[in-house]
């Protein structure tokens, strides 16, 4: 929750921090209280140091919804090479019940086989969804629909990506 709000989506707490270190410098005109202009100038510091964070420091989700961008970017037919390079050695397919199905070598194996035999006419991602767990392992959750040469219909999957 705290990496969410500082480090992916920071402006709520930068607002916080900003609006309320002015309002105490405003207040401080009125009185002669060093405590509200330390704190006043100590919020504004804090703002700028949460914005600097933010824009310096890459999570894991922002990580993988990078890589999540570049798949997609990818859904449009290109070459298997292209492809290869999105994912890292690792990689693997797993089912909706997160039971492996292929690793990275069999997945591109399977996916050259069908390219060749049945065409690829057109593939479009309908929907993503990330999430990292506690021990820092990324999912990326894809809903595809592709439409092949040899039949014409289009038939909608779900990957889940690890």
């Amino acid at each position: 929750m705290f990496e969410h709000l500082l480090l992916e989506k920071p402006l709520p707490v930068i607002g916080l921090f900003a609006v309320v270190g002015l309002i105490l410098l405003f207040q401080n005109r009125r009185r002669t209280d060093q405590r509200l202009l330390v704190m006043g100038v100590g919020l504004l510091v804090a703002a700028s140091a949460v914005y600097g964070l933010a824009a310096t420091v890459k999570t894991q989700r922002e990580s993988l919804a990078e890589q999540t961008d570049n798949l997609v970017k990818w859904a449009t037919p290109k070459t298997m090479e292209q492809f290869r390079d999105l994912f890292l050695p690792h990689a693997i397919l797993v089912g909706p019940d997160g039971v492996t199905w292929m690793q990275l070598k069999e997945m591109f194996a399977t996916l050259e086989t069908a390219s060749k035999k049945y065409g690829l006419r057109k593939q479009s991602v309908r929907q993503i969804h990330l999430k990292v767990n506690q021990r820092g392992i990324g999912r990326s959750f894809l809903a595809v629909r592709t439409t092949l040469q040899i039949s014409g219909q289009p038939v909608n999957t779900e990957w889940m990506i690890t």
